[in-house]
């Protein structure tokens, strides 16, 4: 399973010979409603089939390309633990897979490019958060989006606490009476934490070094103030996740961290709305799709709104900047909206995906201009 951010879109927009797989559907978090995601899914696989033999591939090729869809309908314990939509990716060699905080009416396209439109509406703007997991028997550094939290490597991470202090040392001393009493159980000193949390942040500082996203704790209640106490990070929220985060999986982690972080990334849309009504008529902003097409290719889109489900194909041609009218898919062919959404993501624009109704303009873009 992947995590979705900007290089996995990357990656997945650089394809751009096919036949590429691009399925979506909605799934559930009940195992007897999971059961029925693996049949829709499989069936959905059949009419990937059906539409892979029309675009000439072999037998061969399609029955590989269409095995990695199955592997995917045989993990029970990942359909278990889905979220609310599975967006799967799949071409000659090689496949990814998303699980996501977003439910996607069931869809299969085949074409010469993976569709990502769907996504984009999921990673608009700057939204990313930090996550520190603490635990006296390993900190672990997490990173995430709308889509979901995937864990940092970080190099030269101290190990538990009884490796970095030498417990055993500890505990002799403090037998001696060299050092203040301790709890029961697993409870250490306050003090004792807090070395082990000044040798975590001063690890964490270079990793996170020049980053300012908003940081959630996790971990028993009591470790949250200690490392507050000796973090020199700026952005940690007020509230944090309390509780045994160890035993807390990644996607129960980001269930819970979500609503605490998607507050702070509701202004960016509300701006971008508000700057739209203002701007409409100036010269800073699009409507007609031909026009924000060749603007999101040329990087000056900063932000653009596209009306859910809505597709507008035609041909482009770069050296008169026209674009020729398709009724739908074919030789040369793109969804403009598909095409307007992918390059301003990666151009660093922002992409909102709304419903119709929602449009600022009632059309099916409204673009923000850079110049």
């Amino acid at each position: 399973m992947e995590i979705l951010d900007k290089e996995s879109v990357q990656r997945l927009a650089s394809v751009t010979q096919g036949p590429c797989v691009s399925l979506y559907m909605p799934t559930a978090r009940t195992s007897p409603d999971a059961r029925q995601g693996q049949i829709r899914m499989k069936n959905l696989a059949r009419k990937a089939a059906q539409a892979l033999a029309e675009h000439g591939l072999s037998p061969a090729e399609a029955d590989e390309l269409l095995s990695a869809l199955d592997r995917i309908v045989l993990q029970m314990p990942f359909w278990t633990e889905a979220a609310d939509g599975l967006a799967v990716f799949a071409r000659p060699g090689e496949s990814f897979s998303f699980r996501l905080p977003a439910s996607f009416p069931e869809k299969v396209v085949v074409g010469e490019r993976f569709v990502l439109k769907p996504l984009l509406g999921l990673l608009s703007g700057d939204e990313s958060y930090l996550l520190v997991s603490l635990s006296q028997k390993g900190v672990r550094l997490f990173r995430g989006n709308r889509a979901g939290l995937s864990e940092i490597h970080v190099e030269n991470m101290p190990g538990s606490l009884d490796e970095v202090l030498n417990y055993d040392g500890f505990e002799r001393r403090a037998q001696a009476g060299t050092l203040g009493g301790h709890g029961t159980g697993d409870e250490r000193p306050k003090e004792d934490i807090a070395v082990y949390f000044r040798r975590v942040v001063d690890v964490l500082s270079n990793a996170m070094k020049g980053t300012r996203e908003p940081l959630i704790l996790a971990g028993v209640e009591y470790l949250h103030p200690i490392y507050r106490s000796v973090s020199r990070y700026s952005n940690i929220l007020p509230t944090g996740i309390t509780g045994n985060a160890e035993k807390l999986s990644i996607e129960q982690l980001h269930a819970q961290a979500w609503p605490m972080v998607s507050p702070l990334f509701e202004k960016p849309k509300a701006d971008a709305l508000a700057r739209y009504l203002r701007d409409a008529g100036t010269g800073l902003t699009g409507q007609d799709p031909e026009e924000v097409y060749w603007a999101s290719r040329s990087g000056r889109v900063e932000a653009v709104f596209l009306a859910e489900g809505i597709e507008k194909w035609g041909k482009p041609d770069p050296e008169n900047l026209a674009i020729e009218p398709c009724s739908g898919p074919g030789p040369g062919c793109e969804d403009l909206l598909e095409t307007i959404a992918v390059e301003t993501f990666l151009k660093d624009g922002k992409v909102f995906i709304v419903p119709q109704k929602k449009m600022p303009n009632g059309g099916a873009v409204a673009a923000l201009y850079r110049f």
